[in-house]
């Protein structure tokens, strides 16, 4: 299939002409009529163009999330008072949302990570600080941890912060 017109092309692609002469000038190449000729570079850089603008170009073939529904039917038997059993449909719905882990990641700031880790942690082995920890019901299913002082604390520890203006610029 070496250089063959648009209108045959869009024939062997089962496409409207129209169409595919849109889908050229979006990929930045130039067509006139359907009665044109069009190469196989062409054809190479309309199929890059639409790889791209459908999400599966070079950077991966897998999309970051993927959101799976899920819908089951399902039939209960209930007695009523007259002695009369009455069939219900019962439809249930689930919707779960699954994203890769290099995205998640990539959104995580490390400073508190750290400061959790360096600093309130070794102060509640120490019976210095109280940890509460609730679950957080969202995408990444992370838990949230809450902090409180206990009265040794301020028996142990006492902060004495002086904020003085920076004298000079170094650089």
């Amino acid at each position: 299939m070496a250089d063959v017109t648009i209108s045959q092309f869009a024939d062997v692609l089962k496409v409207p002409v129209d169409r595919l002469i849109a889908q050229l000038d979006q990929a930045g190449i130039t067509v006139s009529s359907p009665d044109d000729m069009i190469s196989e570079d062409a054809k190479l850089e309309l199929l890059t163009h639409l790889r791209r603008s459908h999400g599966s170009g070079s950077e991966g073939s897998a999309p970051n999330r993927i959101t799976l529904k899920r819908k089951t039917q399902s039939e209960l038997k209930l007695a009523s008072n007259q002695g009369r059993a009455r069939t219900v449909n019962v439809e249930v719905r689930q919707k779960r949302t699954y994203i890769k882990r290099d995205v998640l990641e990539g959104h995580r700031d490390a400073g508190p990570l750290m400061m959790e880790a360096r600093i309130l942690r070794p102060l509640v082995w120490f019976g210095l600080l109280e940890t509460r920890v609730e679950a957080t019901h969202g995408l990444d299913q992370t838990a949230q941890h809450f902090y409180r002082k206990t009265p040794l604390f301020d028996r142990f520890l006492s902060f004495d912060v002086r904020i003085e203006p920076p004298t000079a610029v170094i650089h």
